[in-house]
């Protein structure tokens, strides 16, 4: 746990200096995210029917549109996206993640998280929700279909679409959410 700690006070500290936030500071830059969200959803959805499904299913989700990390031994990344619930935006979301092993090279993914039920959302509003997502994600993919369920009371699929990481490492995802 203080090894998962460290890598993302490490990731946070990189990607702090570039400025980032959870809520986009310009009218023109909330407006250009919310646009980013439908096409992640809908691109996402097309590829796999199943990403719909558990969007329309769960108590809530957080759609990230662009995650972009990279990294050489130590490695970051950063994304913001919405939280909504019911389909309604109820507040914006940023992520950070921070891993350190044999890695270079730098991508983005898409990520969409469905939470099952009200108490685990709650626990992701209030900045208590962190894990390593690509142990625990969905890979969406045309035709992949299959079983897939929650665990611990999430669901994570993700979509690359940028960019050439080769990457052995170990890391996690920190969440923060602002209400709308």
């Amino acid at each position: 746990m203080h090894l998962m700690k460290s890598i993302l006070v490490a990731g946070s500290l990189a990607l702090a200096v570039a400025g980032c936030s959870t809520v986009p500071q310009t009218a023109g830059d909330r407006a250009k995210l919310e646009v980013d969200v439908q096409q992640t959803i809908s691109r996402m959805t097309a590829a796999d029917s199943q990403v719909g499904d558990f969007l329309d299913s769960s108590y809530a989700y957080a759609v990230f549109p662009a995650i972009g990390t990279g990294g050489a031994g130590l490695g970051g990344g950063f994304g913001r996206g919405q939280a909504f619930r019911e389909g309604e935006v109820v507040g914006y979301v940023s992520v950070t993640e921070g891993t350190i092993g044999a890695q270079i090279g730098g991508s983005n993914y898409s990520e969409i998280i469905c939470f099952q039920d009200k108490w685990t959302f709650q626990k992701f509003a209030s900045g208590e929700f962190a894990f390593q997502a690509s142990g625990s994600a969905v890979a969406v993919e045309k035709g992949t279909g299959g079983n897939v369920n929650y665990s611990n009371g999430v669901i994570v699929f993700t979509q690359g679409y940028k960019g050439l990481k080769l990457q052995a490492a170990i890391g996690g995802q920190q969440f923060d959410y602002v209400p709308d």
